[in-house]
């Protein structure tokens, strides 16, 4: 079992289709459609169930932050200092779908859709040599505070 299917104290986690029929937000021959649909597709379960229509992206991130204890945070009317941007590369932000959202003693906050992409996060602690701290937020905000503070050049 991968550690992060895991919970403190051992007990499994549950994964995110399992969550979404328990929480009453789809069924179960709706997650046996989107796990078919998975194993043609490289894409993660929720973003199937968003592309078939069948929730949207805030209902995806509102879930993951439940599951997984880590505030949830809409992104619409904020506004980031050009110190606390220019702490990731563009580059990085585009690729790991990450945004820095605010810097309070030597801590980064970040706002991310996919709170399961360590990776990602500790590429960023070697960039930004600080303690970062994450919260989930739609796909679809992070893409446009994305396209908003970092423009294609």
């Amino acid at each position: 079992m991968k550690d992060q299917d895991k919970e403190k104290g051992g007990k499994k986690r549950l994964k995110l289709g399992e969550y979404l029929i328990l929480s009453g937000l789809i069924n179960q021959q709706t997650l046996e459609y989107a796990l078919e649909l998975q194993k043609t597709q490289n894409k993660k379960i929720g973003e199937i169930l968003v592309d078939l229509g069948i929730v949207d992206d805030t209902v995806i991130a509102k879930a993951l932050s439940q599951q997984f204890k880590i505030p949830y945070m809409r992104l619409r009317n904020i506004s980031i200092s050009d110190e606390t941007l220019d702490l990731i590369p563009a580059s990085m932000a585009k690729e790991n779908r990450i945004v820095p959202i605010f810097v309070k003693n030597r801590r980064l906050t970040i706002a991310m859709s996919n709170p399961l992409d360590t990776g990602a996060v500790e590429g960023l602690k070697s960039v930004v040599q600080m303690t970062v701290d994450i919260v989930v937020a739609p796909k679809s905000d992070v893409l446009e505070i994305i396209e908003k503070y970092y423009p294609k050049k």
